[in-house]
């Protein structure tokens, strides 16, 4: 089998980067479960509604 040479070139990560990723992150999962919270509300109340 022939070897074959891998490089493998790193770049310098800076912490605001990271902060900045994980902030914007972190806001959308907080978007994410409100519109999860109401959403189940909303179809609670259908429910609620139509079947009581």
């Amino acid at each position: 089998m022939a070897e074959q040479e891998q490089q493998v070139e790193f770049i310098p990560v800076k912490d605001t980067d990271i902060l900045s990723e994980r902030t914007e992150m972190f806001e959308r999962f907080n978007q994410f479960t409100v519109y999860a919270i109401v959403g189940t509300a909303a179809l609670l109340v259908l429910l609620a509604i139509f079947l009581a």
